[in-house]
């Protein structure tokens, strides 16, 4: 902080007798909040946000501008029941406009945590205190194929199959391509995929075309499943049953009267997407 210890010992002393309750633990080497400590640094931390909030919102009034949120949706997650969601959500909302962010779910994570995005969709989030999961969507890892080609026929196929096939995979960044290369790898198996991206969608046209297969959660070709353009069939390995999209906001965020009928919304699309694949 550019301040002298002394100094801020000397603060802190003050403002104990001021409010007549310790704010630390005494003794020690490590600086710890007591119970109401930890009251108070809530309570700025709120003072902080309604205030940053409340200087925003005259910005945009002196402006003449409308309200803005920001939905950031993991890549591939931008489906049509969370599309009709958004938009039955915002025909009653005229004032506020969205800004969608489509990036990587964990970029999607980086960007809800950080306040950037108020509302965010992605696919396995990893663990993070300053998030707050709304809805969630079980969507194991399958093994997407045409549905003309013969293991089409098969209920399930081991992963020792699913190795010897003609393999078009997400490339490193993507979350899921960390989840499928760790699980092959664990169990002594080596993937040579024909073809990577860096995007989920000419992965998902490749397959389409017959060039290959694809290793992905089925809510990643919704609409190609649903059709029976694509079939899914499940991998002989707990592993790739684990992985879940997860609705989230941060913790504490306080969203507009727009912004709790969208996070209302996206959580009904969830339940009935979870509904549908059940």
């Amino acid at each position: 902080l550019g301040i002298a210890a002394s100094s801020i010992s000397r603060q802190i002393a003050q403002r104990e007798r001021d409010l007549k309750i310790d704010i630390f633990e005494k003794g020690g080497h490590k600086m710890r909040l007591t119970a109401a400590g930890v009251a108070l640094a809530e309570y700025y931390s709120t003072r902080v946000e309604l205030h940053d909030t409340l200087m925003q919102r005259l910005t945009e009034l002196r402006q003449g501008r409308v309200n803005t949120l920001r939905i950031a949706i993991g890549d591939g997650l931008l489906l049509r029941p969370f599309t009709r969601a958004l938009n039955a959500t915002f025909a009653a909302h005229d004032d506020t406009t969205i800004d969608l962010l489509t990036t990587t779910s964990p970029e999607v994570q980086r960007l809800v945590a950080e306040d950037t995005a108020q509302i965010g969709l992605a696919l396995e989030t990893s663990s993070d205190v300053r998030l707050r999961v709304h809805a969630t969507i079980p969507q194991p890892i399958r093994l997407i194929m045409p549905a003309t080609h013969a293991l089409a026929a098969k209920q399930i196929v081991g992963l020792e199959e699913v190795a010897e096939q003609r393999l078009i995979l997400p490339s490193g960044g993507l979350r899921l391509a960390e989840i499928i290369q760790s699980v092959f790898r664990e169990n002594g198996l080596a993937l040579n995929p024909i073809a990577t991206s860096n995007t989920l969608q000419p992965i998902i046209d490749s397959v389409k075309a017959e060039l290959g297969m694809a290793l992905m959660p089925e809510i990643l070709l919704w609409d190609e499943l649903q059709s029976g353009t694509l079939v899914a069939r499940p991998i002989a390995c707990a592993d790739f049953d684990e992985t879940k999209v997860h609705l989230i906001t941060r913790l504490g965020q306080r969203l507009s009267p727009a912004g709790l009928s969208v996070l209302t919304a996206l959580s009904g699309a969830v339940a009935q997407m979870n509904r549908a694949g059940s």
